[in-house]
């Protein structure tokens, strides 16, 4: 069964990252203005997202929120199971003569971008379970019409981007070595 062997440092980046969206949501609910028409620039005014990313599947956001977190779940899983790998005596023998990094180095480099994934999920998850939908506030204009136009988007947007991110950067610098 995978496990984390520190889950300490994991929960508190997750636990960090879900009170910090919550708070600049609770702050954006309460403070700003509805969004209206077209924005010039970047702007903060508050909108709901009953839908995936960019408004996608309106209808079917709890659903598919959850689906998304069940893939994480299954990726986390065979993540950390590939991690625990017990190498044979040719994989260590190759390790050894290499600058191949433990599993237990890999696993630590990945759990950064994991649990910045998983904090940004269980956030959006949340406003769709306890709001039915999630709140963005910070607006992005777009140079095309595509998404009316604009990006609406929170900061468990952000830490989903952020989370993807360091996990690709990660798993590069792995492949190279």
């Amino acid at each position: 069964m995978p496990r984390l062997r520190r889950p300490f440092p994991f929960l508190g980046i997750v636990l960090v990252a879900i009170a910090s969206d919550q708070v600049l949501k609770l702050w954006a609910r309460e403070r700003l203005l509805p969004c209206g028409g077209k924005l010039p620039g970047l702007s903060l005014c508050l909108s709901s997202n009953q839908g995936i990313a960019f408004g996608l599947f309106r209808e079917r956001g709890l659903l598919l929120g959850l689906f998304g977190l069940a893939v994480l779940a299954a990726g986390t899983a065979l993540f950390l199971r590939s991690a625990e790998h017990v190498p044979s005596d040719e994989e260590a023998r190759r390790r050894e003569s290499t600058t191949m990094p433990s599993s237990e180095a890999r696993t630590s480099s990945f759990l950064p971008g994991l649990a910045l994934l998983w904090g940004g999920a269980l956030s959006n998850v949340a406003d769709r379970l306890f709001l039915g939908a999630v709140t963005d506030y910070l607006r992005i204009p777009l140079p095309f019409h595509l998404f009316g136009g604009a990006l609406s988007l929170n900061l468990a947007d952000g830490w989903i981007i952020l989370g993807a991110f360091l996990l690709f950067t990660v798993h590069l610098r792995f492949l190279r070595n």
